[in-house]
């Protein structure tokens, strides 16, 4: 890539840095037998935490984790596997009008390479650790925002600042030739609300690994039938009536709560569904991405069971964090988005910092309205999101904490 930059051939650098990002997050792999075994004792153990407030053995479960751990390594766990690049005609066709905004390091700095109806171009965009810092400070500030929700409206107009100077940055006040962006960020910035910058503000925007990652999901079925999932889990309070408020304009749709909502029903369920809706609390482990986990009434779901089934076509995580990926040199994002979209998914919803429940619950409510008016998944976040920073501050910084994956 440094060469390409050296020599200005901005096709070869466009297509070196997908190569590199083009790398799956996981494939799909069924846990052996006492894999299983270990999974149902960890599920257990974490439950009985959970329910004594920290009080059980937590040595005893931070033990079960490690054996399973080794044992995944041992016996042939989830392992990266590269997607055939598209190449740049292929994307250019696919793309429809839509712009590709792809950031990526070279040296200390950052440059962004860009694919749209003008062709393809590349620039430097500003050092590394500057971006990180400027991305750091508007996730804080939005994640002090929406932790006193009382006190959402006094930190927007820094949120505002911010997220203006961070635009700065990374698009220098260039135009966007086209209302939908395929969006490839800085391997070093997690957590920042996409839809809060003023060059993406009211676009519809996706965000994915790489380009050609993009475009293995793009051209995915839409799902195997029409069947709709909804699953509560134990947490938080306004669980079940999400879920029972959004199954209820399907007839045809399951909703899954209480003791009912199992590990296993869920799984069953992503085998057998087009949109599966998980409206409950999860945990996103950077340490050990495949300990990632949402929370079920069994226990913890994580995100190694996941990846035993074909999930479906879209799947809405309405849960606090669970977008935060471990993101390896290149830009190989390791989380429970990521591993949707590598099982299968065509589209992932959700969230990479803490979000509030309530105002969490005001965002699906309008985000599936619009979904029912007929709009893709990227294009209802970002109308959720536009409507509601109009209306409320709170509310439009939760649904601005969400992200649309995939394509």
């Amino acid at each position: 890539v440094r060469i390409a930059l050296r020599e200005r051939d901005v096709s070869r650098v466009f297509e070196f840095t997908d190569r590199v990002r083009a790398l799956d997050a996981t494939s799909r792999s069924d846990p052996a037998p006492e894999v299983a075994e270990l999974l149902a004792r960890y599920r257990l153990q974490r439950r009985a935490e959970e329910q004594s407030g920290g009080d059980a053995d937590a040595v005893a479960t931070a033990e079960t984790e490690r054996e399973l751990r080794d044992l995944i390594r041992t016996s042939g766990g989830p392992k990266g596997t590269a997607i055939e690049p598209a190449g740049l005609p292929v994307l250019e066709r696919a793309l429809d009008g839509a712009s590709l905004v792809m950031f990526f390091e070279s040296g200390d700095g950052t440059h962004v390479a860009s694919l749209d109806v003008r062709g393809v171009s590349t620039r430097p965009v500003a050092a590394t650790a500057q971006l990180e810092r400027e991305a750091a400070k508007l996730r804080m500030r939005v994640v002090a925002a929406l932790a006193s929700p009382g006190e959402a409206r006094r930190h927007f107009p820094a949120v505002r600042s911010m997220a203006a100077r961070l635009d700065g940055l990374l698009f220098g006040g260039a135009q966007l030739s086209a209302h939908e962006v395929v969006l490839i960020p800085p391997a070093g910035i997690y957590g920042v609300p996409w839809l809060l910058l003023p060059s993406l503000a009211e676009q519809r925007v996706v965000i994915n690994a790489s380009p050609s990652g993009w475009h293995a999901a793009r051209v995915r079925s839409r799902g195997r039938n029409s069947r709709a999932v909804y699953v509560a889990g134990p947490e938080p309070p306004h669980a079940v009536d999400e879920v029972k408020a959004l199954a209820g304009h399907d007839e045809a749709a399951i909703a899954l709560t209480g003791e009912a909502a199992t590990s296993e029903a869920v799984l069953r369920s992503m085998d057998d569904s087009h949109r599966l809706h998980l409206a409950t609390h999860g945990y996103a482990r950077v340490d050990n991405p495949l300990f990632s986990n949402l929370q079920m009434s069994d226990g913890p779901l994580t995100l190694y069971e996941m990846q035993s089934v074909e999930p479906p076509s879209e799947v809405v995580l309405s849960a606090c964090s669970v977008g935060r990926a471990r993101t390896y040199r290149g830009g190989l994002a390791v989380g429970l988005p990521a591993a949707l979209l590598a099982g299968g998914s065509r589209s992932v919803v959700a969230a990479e910092i803490p979000v509030p429940d309530e105002s969490t619950r005001e965002v699906m409510t309008v985000f599936y309205e619009h979904l029912r008016r007929g709009l893709t998944v990227p294009a209802a976040l970002a109308s959720t999101a536009s409507l509601l920073l109009e209306e409320d501050p709170l509310s439009g910084l939760t649904a601005a904490a969400f992200s649309a994956y995939g394509a």
